[in-house]
């Protein structure tokens, strides 16, 4: 099924996500969304056995391998931070749009959008009045 989507929401939506008053919650999920953080992939244990008691020299070692691993980590998420803050702010209306028609296979990431309402696009009068039929027999279901 496609979602046919009027290309004036997608222009006001556009428009919203890179107002320069959107909130703050709406930059970071941008941020998020269209650029990555990086992934940890350094030592994630310092011992070279869960018995191990007492700090042997290879443990040690260890040890400071892992926290070099996570001094370059932390390092890598400054950089990006900085980066995406940039790039999110930059955002442009054209960008949006073209997230809105992307594929979700492409490598830049596509943005969906979820309808808050339904439009009607065609309607039969003989559809239509059996709505307004059935309605008319029990009021009360239908109008809450």
């Amino acid at each position: 099924m496609t979602a046919r989507v009027p290309q004036h929401v997608k222009n006001y939506w556009a428009e919203e996500l890179t107002s320069t008053t959107r909130e703050e919650w709406v930059t970071e999920e941008l941020k998020k969304h269209f650029f990555r953080k990086p992934e940890y992939e350094g030592r994630l244990s310092a011992a070279l056995d869960h018995e191990t008691t007492i700090d042997s020299h290879a443990e040690i070692a260890l040890t400071e391998k892992m926290t070099k691993d996570v001094r370059k980590y932390v390092e890598q998420l400054r950089e990006w931070e900085r980066e995406a803050n940039m790039k999110t702010a930059m955002i442009k209306k054209q960008s949006i749009l073209k997230a809105f028609d992307a594929s979700d296979m492409d490598e830049e990431p596509a943005l969906r959008l979820w309808w808050e309402y339904l439009e009607c696009v065609d309607w039969r009068k003989d559809f239509y009045d059996l709505l307004v039929t059935l309605q008319g027999r029990n009021p009360g279901s239908y109008l809450q």
